[in-house]
């Protein structure tokens, strides 16, 4: 319920233009590497396999906790929805300009009549997935994207999974 709460209060000052941003350069492969972490911790309790192939020293400009409840919830949604000894990859990536991760899970997978509605606030799937939650989750990792100049986009395939692909500038024009 406080997790509610807090993705409830930060999404109304967003939109009050009340928020405050921290930008700052840091080690975002140490960040996913915490991320991870956690992301362990409640896969095994469903036995989900979690593999990761993080590029090293990627240095990025951004909100930093931002930027961490963006991979929180990617990572998190991915464990929802994969089924006991699946399996979820994550990859970070940099190229000249920008940082690239992606989520892979090997779960139930999203329609695709409802792709384009899952970045909505508040949307839930008519209970295809399995899983309840307050639909708040992927319209925040938007929203964060979009703040730092960046994009998410999704692949899905129904029985088989999804991947969820995050990518930003390494020095962002962070519209706040």
């Amino acid at each position: 319920m406080s997790r509610l709460l807090a993705q409830l209060l930060m999404l109304a000052r967003a939109d009050a233009n009340k928020i405050q941003f921290e930008i700052e350069k840091f080690d975002f492969s140490e960040l996913a590497e915490i991320v991870l972490e956690e992301t362990e911790q409640l896969a095994a309790d469903k036995n989900i396999t979690v593999k990761s192939d993080i590029e090293t020293d990627v240095e990025v400009e951004g909100d930093q906790t931002l930027l961490m409840r963006l991979l929180l919830n990617l990572l998190d949604n991915a464990v929802k929805y994969t089924g006991n000894g699946g399996e979820v990859a994550f990859t970070l990536r940099k190229t000249a300009d920008s940082v690239i991760c992606a989520v892979r899970d090997t779960g139930c997978g999203i329609a695709p009549e409802e792709l384009p509605k899952i970045w909505r606030r508040f949307y839930q799937s008519d209970g295809n997935r399995g899983q309840s939650g307050a639909g708040l989750g992927l319209s925040m990792v938007q929203w964060i994207a979009n703040l730092h100049g960046g994009t998410v986009s999704v692949e899905s395939t129904p029985g088989e999974g999804s991947t969820f692909t995050f990518t930003m500038p390494l020095k962002p024009n962070c519209k706040a």
